[in-house]
């Protein structure tokens, strides 16, 4: 599920934005040796320009690199990588990394509209308090079925949920309650 405007993407300077157009980061629309790996090299290389330049939202940074952050019961995405035999240069470079790149670009993977909805909701609403809990988590069933969410879905709204509140348990519930109103596959 692509996003079809750039409603959460990061500013990137007009290098790095050329970088990006020489990307591609759906790793299974390039085809394997080298190509794969001369893209995953170029993504890499975007990635650390971005670090340096401290462009990726920390929100972003922490749902990948924090134990608090990882949805299931193991440790962080990046922990997960280096338990897997990955170096730091690795990861970046792996095939399964440039979905983590696009996450840090242009932010959760959902179609624009329900991000547009999600987000207007909760300006509507003004900070968040345990009292519109229950209303959001309807609200985000109502999103998942509308939306034709699928249960592999559910991470990209803990993340989104995560672009307009810190409260992880709201992000994790919230997740859970797409796993319960979505598609199985």
């Amino acid at each position: 599920m692509m996003i079809e405007e750039d409603i959460l993407k990061i500013d990137l300077t007009p290098e790095e934005q050329a970088r990006l157009a020489n990307i591609e980061l759906e790793a299974l629309n390039v085809d394997n040796g080298q190509a794969t790996w001369d893209n995953c090299e170029r993504a890499a290389q975007l990635t650390e320009i971005l670090l340096q330049r401290n462009a990726i939202p920390t929100i972003r940074k922490d749902v990948f690199a924090k134990d608090e952050y990882a949805t299931g019961r193991g440790p962080s995405v990046s922990e997960q990588y280096r338990r897997n035999g990955n170096s730091y240069a690795q990861t970046l470079r792996h095939p399964q990394f440039l979905a983590w790149l696009r996450y840090f670009i242009y932010g959760p993977n959902l179609p624009a509209d329900m991000i547009r909805r999600f987000q207007e909701k909760v300006k509507e609403l003004g900070p968040l308090t345990s009292g519109d809990s229950e209303m959001l988590r309807h609200f985000i069933r109502q999103l998942t079925r509308q939306f034709g969410l699928k249960k592999s879905d559910a991470n990209e709204v803990f993340k989104l949920v995560l672009e307009f509140n810190d409260d992880i348990y709201l992000a994790k519930s919230l997740r859970g309650e797409t796993l319960k109103a979505a598609k199985p596959y």
